[in-house]
């Protein structure tokens, strides 16, 4: 026996969430929205706008002047993490992005400006 001494600290985190984070999901919603508008109108990016409904925002990186879209969203997500900005790469060129209580409204202008300026030149 033993595996959950720790349990508490687990259990810790189920209290807290209900409690205190689920009033400020529509915060996390918000900034989804607005990230996903601004990846909109990059163009070497496809994004669904009517999919985005929670805090998860999904996107497509398109190939040019003969790099790969999978090349590209490598490079994007190299790119960002250098940025100090997570982004995932979840199929070939596909990335996702979450936001959640340590992402606020700076967080989402300055990934804005990274993806911008990483794809000016595509």
């Amino acid at each position: 026996g033993g595996g959950m001494r720790q349990a508490g600290v687990i259990a810790a985190a189920g209290i807290v969430s209900p409690e205190t984070m689920i009033d400020r999901l529509a915060e996390d919603h918000t900034h989804a929205r607005r990230l996903a508008a601004g990846l909109a109108e990059l163009s070497a990016i496809s994004i669904d706008l009517s999919r985005v409904q929670t805090n998860i925002v999904i996107f497509h990186v398109q190939g040019s002047k003969g790099a790969t879209a999978e090349a590209r969203a490598q490079e994007l997500v190299t790119g960002c993490l250098a940025r100090k900005i997570k982004i995932h790469v979840i199929g070939p060129r596909t990335i996702r992005c979450v936001t959640h209580k340590d992402v606020d409204g700076d967080d989402i202008a300055r990934a804005l400006e990274a993806l911008r300026e990483i794809t000016k030149n595509w």
